[in-house]
């Protein structure tokens, strides 16, 4: 065999290699509770469906790889677009999981919309852009959209990252944490929750 053509396959392969390994990666879930049966939690679909009676909470494990995460919750009807929360930065040395509003507290929908939205956001670094976000569901979509487009991946060309949760966070009172999928993306994880309210 040629030892120039081995030398080659194998300068390309760990190009590949380092290339794929250059993505972001978070945990996330949202946890419903409804009040007649708060001992049966379950976790959110993508798209799924929602009494006034619920109540959830988002869970957020960010990537390991960064000391500082971002995490933005933002809720949009077919009128308006806000983030829920005021300070998204979280020290992942101190807390290395976040659950909005908190581990005590839960959001609700009115009921008053029929559809509603909750988008999760996960980075590495802050996006001034969402943190002063107020407008119309139309602006919002508009930026969601063009983060999406910026942060998409070549899926042929990314590995699989094994992920691991740390003893840390291993909470056996809140098996909820087991339930959590794992998102990736370029440079953040961008998640959308679409819930129709009856």
């Amino acid at each position: 065999m040629n030892p120039f053509l081995l030398v080659v396959v194998f300068v390309f392969s760990l190009a590949g290699l380092s290339h794929a390994e250059n993505f972001y990666q978070a945990q996330i879930g949202i946890k419903i509770q409804n009040a007649t049966q708060p001992e049966s939690p379950r976790k959110a679909k993508l798209f799924d469906r929602l009494t006034p009676q619920d109540s959830l909470q988002v869970y957020v494990v960010p990537d390991s790889s960064a000391d500082i995460a971002f995490i933005y919750l933002i809720y949009s009807d077919p009128q308006r677009a806000q983030q829920v929360n005021p300070q998204p930065r979280l020290n992942r040395c101190k807390t290395p999981l976040k659950i909005l509003p908190n581990r005590f507290e839960y959001m609700t929908f009115d009921g008053k919309n029929k559809r509603e939205w909750l988008t999760v956001i996960c980075s590495p670094d802050s996006l001034p852009e969402i943190e002063t976000l107020d407008g119309t569901s139309a602006e919002w979509q508009t930026l969601k959209h063009q983060l999406q487009a910026e942060n998409s991946l070549n899926l042929a060309e990314t590995a699989v990252k094994p992920w691991s949760i740390g003893g840390v966070i291993r909470d056996p009172q809140d098996t909820f944490l087991e339930e959590l999928d794992v998102y990736t993306g370029q440079s953040m994880v961008i998640v959308g929750y679409e819930f129709r309210v009856q």
